[in-house]
């Protein structure tokens, strides 16, 4: 007995100390066993037990203004009962959305990767948007456009995604643009060709006014940084166009004191291209202009690309009218495109009337379509047929949406 009591004292002794063992080496680094804790649960996680609720009001992006969008849904002479070119109603409408995330363990995130794809889910066209809230304002998306779309939460290392979900943006153009410290800007591409044969690629030529002050000599930048952020990163530009006069007047440049760089960085094509204005007929004022602006359009190196005159109404929306016309675009999207620079501060109304002379000389030429006589009017002036089909090769895509 007395042997075997001994036996049970020792076995009891050593299980103590087994124990006290094993909590001494717990505590000595306690931090270590919640990382590690964490780092379990975290990768217990699934994808399914992280539910996205994602406020997606409505399936199609309206970027129009209710302004914009009731003169875009009225005859397109009436743009006087909506602008009057003395405020600024141009900008788009920002499309906004947020998610909520639930079923996480861990806390909550601070962190979230945005993942935006255009027309098709491929890597190519992916755009990465990084947040630090559950909420994007997307602005400038192309129009009649679809859109996919998920949402990384992002904590620690680990990365839950949320399934693709998508939006459409509206089949009515223009494609209005806001960028900061520029007016009366858009792309001049979305536009369905008028026998339905193709449309006017977007993001590739665009229409602004101009991003520094005029009429002097020195440099005053009108555009910000953020403007400028938005055309070199958002828009992509490689190349400008600058349609203001490069000689003296009043003392002073049209062209702001700007000789060969770009206020968008050295990097950037800029082009002074400056045209007459008249409100007869632009083209033959500036027939060997218009040949060097069609010689830089037709380099696809220039792409994307934007022009602007002063005010981007009287020579930018002339240039418009030829590149769309001869493109294939209904006289009546031309005529809305062109109105549509009342929405913006331009210091004045703009109606068909400024226009009028010029739109009879092109209708003067030979052809059964608008397309023909425009064509017709630029082969006159010197415009050669490689020209107008090489730009429009860029610019037309067949059949599609």
């Amino acid at each position: 007995m007395k042997n075997s009591n001994k036996f049970l004292v020792l076995l009891s002794l050593f299980s103590l100390l087994s124990a006290c063992n094993k909590n001494t080496s717990g505590s000595s680094d306690s931090s270590d066993i919640v990382e590690e804790s964490s780092s379990s649960e975290e990768s217990s996680i699934s994808h399914d037990e992280l539910a996205f609720n994602i406020n997606l009001k409505d399936t199609t992006y309206e970027f129009h203004s209710e302004k914009q969008l009731a003169y875009l849904n009225d005859d397109y002479e009436n743009v006087r009962n909506y602008a009057d070119g003395l405020y600024e109603y141009s900008r788009p409408v920002a499309f906004e959305l947020s998610w909520e995330t639930s079923g996480n363990p861990l806390g909550v995130f601070k962190n979230y990767r945005f993942n935006l794809y255009e027309n098709e889910i491929d890597d190519a066209n992916l755009t990465v948007y990084e947040r630090v809230a559950p909420h994007i304002s997307l602005i400038n998306l192309k129009m009649n456009t679809t859109y996919y779309f998920s949402i990384d939460a992002i904590y620690s290392l680990q990365n839950y995604s949320s399934i693709i979900n998508q939006f459409a943006t509206t089949s009515l153009g223009p494609r209005n643009l806001y960028i900061e410290g520029v007016k009366n800007a858009r792309d001049i591409g979305g536009y369905v060709l008028e026998d339905e044969s193709g449309f006017v690629n977007q993001g590739l030529i665009y229409r602004t006014a101009r991003l520094n002050k005029s009429e002097t000599t020195k440099v005053v930048q009108e555009i910000t940084e953020y403007g400028i952020q938005t055309m070199r990163e958002q828009l992509k530009i490689k190349s400008e166009i600058d349609l203001r006069h490069n000689w003296l007047s009043g003392g002073a440049y049209e062209t702001g004191g700007l000789v060969d760089t770009s206020l968008l960085g050295d990097d950037i094509n800029y082009y002074q291209c400056p045209l007459n204005y008249s409100s007869s007929d632009i083209l033959s004022l500036n027939k060997e202009m218009f040949k060097t602006i069609f010689d830089l359009l037709m380099d696809k190196n220039n792409y994307p690309l934007f022009y602007h005159c002063d005010i981007g109404t009287d020579r930018t929306g002339l240039l418009t009218i030829y590149l769309l016309g001869m493109f294939g675009v209904s006289i009546n999207d031309i005529y809305r495109d062109y109105l549509f620079s009342n929405f913006s501060n331009i210091g004045d109304d703009r109606s068909l009337l400024d226009i009028a002379n010029n739109i009879n000389f092109i209708n003067s030429h030979d052809g059964d379509t608008f397309k023909d006589r425009v064509i017709a009017t630029l082969l006159e002036s010197g415009i050669t047929l490689n020209q107008i089909e090489t730009i429009s090769n860029y610019m037309i895509t067949k059949g599609g949406k």
